[in-house]
């Protein structure tokens, strides 16, 4: 999709422990380091905790990634401003922020060019707030263009929830995402 010039939109099934969530988190990184300033980006979980242990996966691949494949290069994540919960990649101005299913309006202000929803498949919903409500909350921030990136993941956690129901529909054909398993 990227080098189709498409924005990539995917709704991931995976494995626990297959690394899904940290490739997604990579690919973020590379988009971010390689090919896009100013590109924000968003980790979303149930709970909050989940995005931060997400988030700790894409300080880890920053820690690892070889300064030659920079260019000798080297950026580095620094908070961004007075927040606990967002990074900023120094010298490309792009954030990386941390939200939740629980506390959706969180993340409303902000201008997101790529979304990582992880573990998609436990999001139970509320009175006050489904699933398919904080994609949309993020649905109009997030432009319809090349290196624009939406990842649902989620191990499978049952038929007939929010995930199940995205997934069959990517897997038809009638959505803007492409399952993959």
């Amino acid at each position: 999709l990227r080098k189709a010039n498409k924005p990539i939109f995917i709704i991931l099934l995976k494995a626990r422990q297959w690394g899904g969530s940290t490739l997604t988190e990579f690919y973020m990184m590379w988009i971010q380091k390689r090919h896009r300033k100013n590109w924000n980006s968003v980790i979303i979980g149930d709970i909050e905790k989940q995005s931060k242990v997400i988030l700790s996966m894409y300080e880890r691949a920053m820690e690892d990634y070889d300064t030659f494949v920079d260019d000798g290069v080297s950026t580095k994540l620094v908070p961004f401003g007075r927040t606990n919960d967002i990074r900023m990649l120094e010298g490309r101005d792009c954030t990386i922020s941390v939200g939740s299913m629980q506390r959706p309006d969180k993340i409303r202000s902000e201008d997101i060019s790529m979304a990582h929803f992880t573990e998609f498949g436990l999001w139970k919903s509320t009175l006050s707030k489904t699933p398919e409500d904080v994609l949309q909350s993020i649905d109009g921030t997030i432009l319809d263009a090349p290196y624009s990136l939406w990842v649902i993941e989620s191990t499978a956690k049952g038929v007939g929830n929010d995930f199940h129901n995205q997934y069959i529909a990517a897997k038809k054909g009638e959505s803007k995402f492409h399952a993959v398993f």
